[in-house]
C-alpha cells in the first residue's frame, strides 16, 4: 500500500533558491564595507557579486551543475575578502538546496549541518530554525521520519523563543509540514494536532502579510488534516480554494501539490475519472519541474487510482515506474552514508563539549584518564583486528559458495519459466506466473547483498517460491510447515538462499507423479543453542530418481562445500 503525501511539496526549490540569493543580494546595509559601487568597482567583493549574478542565472535556468561550479568559483574569490563571513551562510545554504533538489541527500545533509553551525555562530535564530527544518525534511525524504521529527522538535524550541517580528509564514508552514508528515507515518493524533496549530498560525500570518504562496500551503495542509479526520469533502473544498488562488500566480511547483491532493480526495470519493485527470495534471507539472520525489508521488497516485478503478494493467505500469524511480532515489548505501555523517557531526559536537570540560580538570586526573584510555584502546584495537581478520576469512569463504548458489538458482528458475511457457496457453496464467517469477528473481538478487537475513524473510521467500512451483505442478505435492513457537523468526538470522536449493531437489527429484499423499515437510526448531532446519519429502528419493544417473545435483554439492553448517547457532 503506497502512502500519498502531496501536501508537503507546495514550495518550489528553484524559486526558494532564487529568492534566497536575490534577497541577500539586495539586503546590503549602506554602512556595510562589503559593498560594490562606482568607487569600489574593482574590489574582490564586486567580482564576487558578478559571479553571484552568474549562478543566480544558472539557477533560474535549472542548470544546477553550472550553478555549483560558479558557487565554488565565487567562494574562492570571497575567501580572500573580509566579507566571507557575511556571505558564507548564504553560499552554503544555496549549495545545500541544489543537492537536495538533485536528491543527493548525503551531500545535502553534510552541507546543512555546516549551515547549522554557521547560524549558531552568527546567532541567527531564523536561519537556525530554518536549517533544523531543512534537515528534518531531508530525513523525511530519506524515509526516516523518526529522525525528521527530532530535528523538527529542535526547530520548534527555537521558534518559540524567537521575536515575533522575525517569524515568517514559510517557517511556520515548514514546521507544521514536518509534524503532519510524522503523523502520517506514526498515526499518533498529537502530532496532527501540533501540525494544525502551526498551520493556523502560518495562515493567519500569511494573510496579514498578503503572502499568497504561503496561504496556499496553509490551506493545502488544512485540507490534508481534514481528510485525515475523515472529512474528505472538506479536503476537496480546500483543494478547490487553493487552486483558485494558485491559478493567479501560475507557479507549477504549487500546482503539482494542489492537483495531486485534489486527485487523492476524488480517489477516496471514488470519482476515478476526475481523479485520474487531476493526477495526470500533477504529473505533467512535476515533469516540468523535474523533481524526482514529486514525480514519484504523482505516479504513486496514478497507481492507486488505476488499481481502485480495476484497471490493473495501467496500475501495474504505474507501479513499475514508481519502483524504478524509487530504486534510484533510495538505497541502503545512501542511508548508511547519512547516518555516518550525522554521527560524525554529533561526535564533533561531543568532542567540543569534552574539551571545554577538560580545561577545568586537574592535569593529573587527565593524565590518568588518558593513560587508561590508551591502554584500553590498544587492547581493543588488537582484539578488534584479530576479530576482523577472522570475520573476513569466514565471510570470503561464505561468499564464494553463495556466488555459486545464485547462478544455480537462476538457471533452474529459467528452466521452470521455459517449462511453464511450453506447457500452458493461458495468457493470464502465464502473466501471473511471470509476475511471481520476476518477484522471486528480484528477491534472490537482493539476497546477494546480505550474508545473513532474518529467518522470517527467508520463510516468506520460500513461500513465494513454493507457490510458483505449485502453479507449475498443480496438485503434485502438499506442503507442511512445522516451526517451533520458541523461535523469534524476526531476530533469528540465517544465511540467505540456504534452504531453497534443498527444497528444489525434493521437488525435482522426489515427486514424479501426482499423488494426494505426496508431502513436502519443512521443520524448523530450536535444539539447545542451535537452529535445526529439516526438509523432508516422501517421494522416490534421489537414489531412485531417473535423473540420478545422468544428473549431478549441484545444489547438494554447493551446500556440502559451505563454510557454515545447516545447523546455525541462534
Amino acid at each position: 500500500m503506497m502512502t500519498l503525501k502531496f501536501s508537503f511539496f507546495t514550495f518550489s526549490y528553484p524559486s526558494i533558491l532564487l529568492f534566497l540569493v536575490l534577497f541577500s543580494c539586495f539586503n546590503v546595509n549602506a554602512q556595510n564595507p562589503c559593498q560594490c559601487d562606482s568607487l569600489q568597482k574593482n574590489t574582490r567583493f564586486c567580482e564576487y557579486l558578478k559571479l553571484k549574478e552568474k549562478y543566480q542565472k544558472a539557477l533560474s535556468e535549472n542548470e544546477f551543475e553550472r550553478a555549483l561550479e560558479t558557487i565554488k568559483e565565487a567562494e574562492n574569490v570571497l575567501q580572500k575578502s573580509p566579507c566571507y563571513a557575511q556571505e558564507e551562510l548564504e553560499l552554503r545554504k544555496t549549495e545545500g538546496k541544489i543537492y537536495e533538489y538533485q536528491s543527493d541527500y548525503p551531500k545535502a545533509i553534510s552541507i546543512f549541518l555546516k549551515v547549522l553551525d554557521l547560524s549558531k555562530e552568527q546567532k541567527n535564530k531564523y536561519e537556525e530554525a530554518s536549517t533544523y527544518l531543512d534537515l528534518s525534511n531531508l530525513f523525511n525524504r530519506n524515509k526516516e521520519s523518526g529522525k525528521g521529527i527530532q530535528y523538527a522538535s529542535m526547530a520548534m524550541k527555537v521558534i518559540e523563543n524567537m521575536v515575533l517580528s522575525d517569524i515568517q509564514p514559510v517557517l511556520l508552514n515548514n514546521l507544521s509540514s514536518r509534524y503532519f508528515f510524522h503523523f502520517q507515518d506514526s498515526k499518533l493524533a498529537p502530532y496532527r494536532d501540533t501540525a494544525e496549530m502551526w498551520t493556523n498560525k502560518a495562515l493567519q500570518l500569511s494573510i496579514q502579510m498578503k503572502d499568497s504562496p504561503q496561504q496556499i500551503r496553509a490551506y493545502n495542509k488544512l485540507g490534508a488534516i481534514s481528510d485525515s479526520r475523515g472529512n474528505t469533502q472538506d479536503g476537496l473544498k480546500y483543494a478547490d480554494l487553493t487552486l483558485t488562488i494558485a491559478r493567479a500566480s501560475s507557479k507549477p511547483e504549487q500546482l503539482i501539490s494542489i492537483y495531486g491532493d485534489k486527485g487523492y480526495y476524488l480517489l477516496k470519493l471514488k470519482n476515478y475519472q476526475s481523479a485520474r485527470l487531476n493526477a495526470d495534471t500533477s504529473l505533467q507539472y512535476a515533469l516540468r519541474v523535474n523533481y524526482l520525489p514529486l514525480i514519484i508521488n504523482a505516479y504513486s497516485l496514478i497507481y492507486e487510482i488505476e488499481k481502485s478503478a480495476g484497471r490493473y494493467q495501467q496500475a501495474l505500469m504505474a507501479s513499475d515506474t514508481v519502483k524504478l524511480l524509487s530504486d534510484s532515489l533510495f538505497n541502503q548505501e545512501k542511508t548508511e552514508t547519512i547516518h555516518q555523517l550525522e554521527q560524525l557531526y554529533n561526535q564533533a559536537k561531543n568532542e567540543q563539549k569534552i574539551q571545554a570540560l577538560s580545561n577545568q580538570k586537574k592535569v593529573l586526573t587527565l593524565s590518568l584518564v588518558a593513560l587508561l584510555a590508551l591502554i584500553t584502546m590498544v587492547i581493543l584495537i588488537i582484539r578488534q583486528r584479530n576479530l576482523k581478520r577472522r570475520e573476513k576469512e569466514l565471510i570470503t569463504e561464505q561468499r564464494l559458495n553463495r556466488a555459486r548458489i545464485n547462478p544455480h538458482f537462476f538457471f533452474n528458475a529459467l528452466g521452470s519459466l521455459q517449462a511453464a511457457v511450453v506447457q500452458s496457453d493461458d495468457k493470464r496464467y502465464l502473466a501471473s506466473y511471470i509476475s511471481k517469477f520476476s518477484k522471486i528473481m528480484r528477491e534472490s538478487l537482493e539476497s546477494t547483498y546480505h550474508d545473513y537475513v532474518p529467518l522470517q524473510s527467508e520463510l516468506e521467500f520460500l513461500e513465494r517460491y513454493l507457490e510458483l512451483q505449485l502453479m507449475r505442478f498443480p496438485g503434485l505435492f502438499q506442503i507442511e510447515w512445522k516451526i517451533s513457537n520458541e523461535l523469534d523468526t524476526e531476530e533469528c538470522m540465517v544465511p540467505s538462499m540456504l534452504i531453497q536449493p534443498i527444497i528444489e531437489n525434493s521437488i525435482e527429484h522426489g515427486f514424479k507423479t501426482k499423488d494426494p499423499n505426496n508431502k513436502l515437510s519443512i521443520i524448523i526448531e530450536k535444539q539447545s543453542s542451535q537452529l535445526m532446519i529439516q526438509v523432508r519429502d516422501n517421494g522416490v528419493g534421489m537414489g531412485n530418481s531417473q535423473k540420478s544417473e545422468k544428473h549431478i545435483s549441484r545444489a547438494n554439492q554447493i551446500l556440502h562445500d559451505q563454510a557454515f553448517p545447516v545447523k546455525q547457532k541462534i
